[in-house]
């Protein structure tokens, strides 16, 4: 369940009136110009009737603030029994989106005119809690509170100052974030083609399964491609050695490409006339640049997938004994050849590869620990 509250806020109203004027309801002087007002049966939907109602006994400037479930959050300002500005952030739970005025806002609230454009930056801010907080340190008012809350937390939890820095800090970002957006070069399609991405990797190398003429994939049509500096793809690797299947992988770096086939499943029928299955091994095979083969190795059926690459070629693979439960990773190089072993238990993250050091996190006698 998410985060709801409701409240109201008051302008320079003394604590000890709020009883007569709402009897049941709390009061808290949390910062220097508002009145804090709670009670348990507040909540969005409803705490603006309760702000309008309370607008008509007293000439002060009423803040209701209704907050549900990350959904929406609504502020209305209620003066003489009505509602003379309001900003709803999205049409939701029988709200209609509204973006608030700055500046009717601003006036109504007693700020400095120069609290205009920072409102103007907090309404476009879509993290609501986010929008709180800002709110929170511009009106020096504890918004995100409520009966159970305060009870919970105490007073100093919820005293609040304001603090226009934070606000000018998060609406600079903010511009600026906009500009690296709008100084992207924009999408523009180079080469378009019928055909299923099987794989991909960081360095440009892309594994595709070609359709034959009535539409279906099969094995002798999969093609490796290669970005070009002009950002098309060129046929890096088509010569009919290698044969691929719908879930094969690649990965590659400035040296290396490793093309790993997943173990599959053939069927024959024997002199009998019974079908029979045969689980087919794994198969790496590894290529240089240029898309040239290396070497071909058979891994065997507990080797499930190749993990990472290194520099000099080495390839990580995950090995997956007892149906996942028991796994380690092992390392080959490019003449197939194993390079090293390591048992793990059972991964819950597979490793990361940062200046070709393995960062490794699994678990073990319950615990959580993080090799290099």
């Amino acid at each position: 369940m998410g985060t709801k509250f409701a409240n109201i806020q008051v302008l320079d109203l003394p604590i000890c009136d709020v009883e007569n004027l709402l009897p049941g309801c709390i009061a808290k002087k949390l910062s220097a110009n508002w009145t804090t007002i709670l009670h348990e049966e507040f909540q969005i939907g409803m705490i603006e009737q309760v702000g309008k109602v309370l607008s008509k006994k007293i000439e002060k400037t009423i803040l209701t603030v209704g907050y549900f479930d990350d959904d929406v959050i609504a502020l209305h300002i209620f003066r003489n029994g009505k509602c003379v500005t309001c900003h709803i952030s999205e049409y939701a739970y029988g709200y209609k989106k509204k973006i608030g005025n700055p500046s009717k806002f601003v006036s109504e609230l007693e700020l400095p005119d120069s609290d205009t454009e920072r409102l103007k930056g907090i309404f476009k801010c879509e993290d609501l809690a986010k929008k709180v907080e800002l709110l929170e340190r511009l009106l020096a008012a504890p918004l995100w509170i409520d009966k159970e809350a305060l009870i919970e937390y105490g007073d100093e939890n919820f005293k609040r100052e304001r603090d226009t820095v934070f606000i000018d800090e998060y609406i600079w970002e903010q511009k600026e974030l906009n500009k690296k957006i709008k100084s992207q070069t924009k999408v523009r399609l180079l080469i378009e083609f019928e055909g299923l991405l099987a794989s991909s990797s960081q360095s440009g190398k892309f594994l595709v399964h070609l359709p034959s003429a009535d539409g279906k994939y099969y094995s002798h049509l999969q093609h490796i491609y290669n970005t070009t500096p002009e950002g098309f793809l060129s046929t890096l690797y088509k010569e009919d050695i290698i044969k691929f299947n719908l879930f094969d992988e690649i990965l590659s770096n400035n040296s290396y490409i490793v093309v790993y086939n997943n173990s599959s499943i053939s069927y024959s029928t024997n002199e009998r006339g019974i079908e029979e299955t045969k689980r087919m091994p794994a198969k790496m095979s590894f290529l240089d640049y240029n898309g040239n083969l290396i070497t071909e190795t058979i891994f065997p059926i507990e080797v499930s997938k190749p993990l990472l690459l290194f520099s000099d070629g080495t390839v990580l693979c995950l090995r997956t004994l007892r149906k996942g439960l028991n796994q380690g990773l092992v390392a080959y190089r490019p003449d197939g050849n194993k390079r090293w072993e390591l048992e793990v238990g059972y991964l819950h993250i597979y490793p990361q590869l940062y200046n070709n050091n393995v960062f490794l996190h699994y678990k073990k006698d319950d615990k959580s620990e993080i090799l290099k």
